[in-house]
């Protein structure tokens, strides 16, 4: 094919003696512009195209085309504003979770107390000792002439009271000589401590008469030997004692009659040795399987009243996240299987502080008192250790805290609501034949004697509470979430993008 050129122009006029492969001289001063550029990151525009395409508010007008400076100042500090709102609250949710996620909240208002142990009721003597059967056990053991000092032995193994060396050495040697080892005492004390036959003399559970000695047993105490109605015995709850039979409290529903109905009578003229400057009784409400504290938390009945205890039932529950969910310093309690006790299978807050304490009268003393022979291989204290043990008592009550009883993370709590009137009334009578003969034949006996008492739910209901988690991971995502959404428009998208411009967008930049 013949190529036409434009008249009076030729072909190498053009491209004069043009070899193949050389640019014309035409294009020469356009060379620059037909090389490739080298690749240049912009940050700048990076930063436009993030903030024109994100879905967070009020950055796409930062860069927008005919925003001022002004404008763009501003909606810089609005989106500065909202982002540290949102960060300040949602570190505040976060804190929370982290330094107290246990929330405890109302479970039910009408809880029925039929659902619940009803408590353990621990009625102790002030009188330690029978009169009347430590004269018998002076007979047996010939002993009128010492009666002072022996009397003294069994006051010093049964109260915490301080003796000075003389009398300890006095006590100790009058000991020996009757041959009264602690084996012997603890077999004594079983004897001569008032009986639950002798001081309890009539009992109704739910409206129906019942043997109180079925359903009283005499168990040891911070107060001695004391009779305890619908309570654990020790060695229920001591480890590596499987043998022993479970331990099923009673229950029963809310009302003055439904309750428990006891007739006390105290034998002011059987006293020998009190422990306190009260006659009487100490009665505790506690929880069937705490060991009963009467000493420390008691309350006293006086002879010649008649009181009515009524109970208020709380609980305390758990949620199904706790145990797994939540460590011990957040929670700030211990679950019955959680802590380890040395002596007993499950964690309560008592057990653990005898526990503690035992332990630590162990270590001290290389012995422990009386009331808990049933507890450890080691030997029980003698006079000339009591002193050593009264020091170690008070070193315990100084430095409680060292033991680490923190409350149980289910509890079952009877607040008391005590009442007292006189005693007996015109019917009272009616009560038992025994309580019928001597208060007709004695009317002054029973009136410094006996006493009446009454152990009831006032409701039938109590209240539940739920222990539980106070943020799960759900919760904090979305409560952090919101809060960001709010604040700048911050979403699960929005961190795509970012992860998108920061990973990828950003190597595709470059200056045209």
């Amino acid at each position: 094919m013949n190529m036409r050129y434009p008249a009076g122009l030729k072909k190498d006029s053009i491209y004069p003696s043009m070899k193949v492969g050389q640019i014309p001289s035409i294009f020469k001063n356009d060379l620059p512009i037909l090389k490739k550029k080298k690749k240049k990151l912009c940050f700048s525009d990076w930063i436009q195209d993030f903030f024109s395409s994100t879905s967070m508010h009020g950055l796409s007008y930062v860069v927008k085309d005919k925003a001022g400076l002004t404008e763009r100042i501003l909606w810089i500090c609005v989106f500065a504003t909202g982002l540290v709102v949102s960060a300040y609250l949602s570190f505040i949710i976060y804190y929370r979770w982290e330094t107290s996620p246990v929330i405890i909240s109302v479970g039910n208002l009408a809880y029925p107390v039929e659902e619940a142990d009803f408590p353990a009721v621990s009625v102790c003597n002030s009188n330690k000792v029978s009169k009347a059967g430590f004269q018998k056990f002076l007979e047996e053991i010939k002993g009128k002439d010492d009666a002072h000092i022996l009397k003294s032995l069994f006051r010093g193994l049964t109260t915490f009271q301080r003796r000075n060396e003389e009398d300890t050495k006095m006590m100790e040697m009058t000991s020996q000589k009757y041959n009264i080892s602690m084996d012997v005492f603890i077999q004594k004390m079983m004897v001569l401590a008032p009986s639950c036959k002798d001081m309890i003399q009539f009992c109704t559970w739910q409206k129906k008469i019942i043997d109180c000695r079925k359903y009283f047993i005499l168990r040891p105490s911070d107060e001695g030997l004391c009779c305890v109605f619908n309570g654990a015995s020790l060695l229920q709850r001591l480890r590596n004692n499987s043998n022993v039979s479970p331990f099923v409290p009673l229950r029963t529903s809310g009302g003055t009659y439904l309750g428990l109905t006891i007739l006390l009578d105290a034998k002011l003229d059987d006293y020998l040795i009190p422990s306190s400057y009260f006659s009487g009784f100490k009665m505790l409400v506690h929880d069937p399987r705490e060991f009963p504290e009467p000493g420390y938390s008691g309350f006293a009945v006086e002879p010649g009243t008649e009181t009515f205890v009524g109970l208020k039932l709380t609980v305390i529950k758990n949620g199904d996240m706790v145990h797994r969910n939540i460590k011990l310093a957040a929670r700030n309690c211990y679950f019955r299987t959680e802590k380890k006790l040395k002596y007993f299978v499950n964690y309560t807050t008592a057990d653990c502080l005898i526990d503690c304490r035992i332990s630590r009268m162990v270590d001290a003393c290389g012995c422990r008192p009386w009331i808990w022979f049933v507890i450890g291989p080691w030997p029980v204290c003698n006079i000339t250790q009591y002193q050593c043990l009264i020091q170690a008592e008070f070193g315990h009550q100084n430095n409680i805290k060292s033991c680490d009883c923190q409350t149980s993370c289910e509890q079952t709590r009877y607040d008391l609501e005590i009442s007292q009137v006189s005693f007996p009334g015109h019917m009272a009578e009616e009560y038992s034949p025994s309580f019928q003969e001597r208060f007709i034949v004695n009317d002054d006996y029973v009136r410094k004697n006996l006493a009446m008492v009454h152990v009831f739910y006032k409701e039938r209901t109590g209240t539940l509470y739920i222990r539980d988690i106070r943020y799960g991971w759900e919760d904090i995502v979305a409560s952090i979430g919101g809060l960001l959404g709010l604040g700048v428009g911050f979403s699960f998208i929005s961190a795509i993008e970012v992860l998108y411009f920061l990973l990828i967008r950003w190597w595709s930049f470059v200056c045209r």
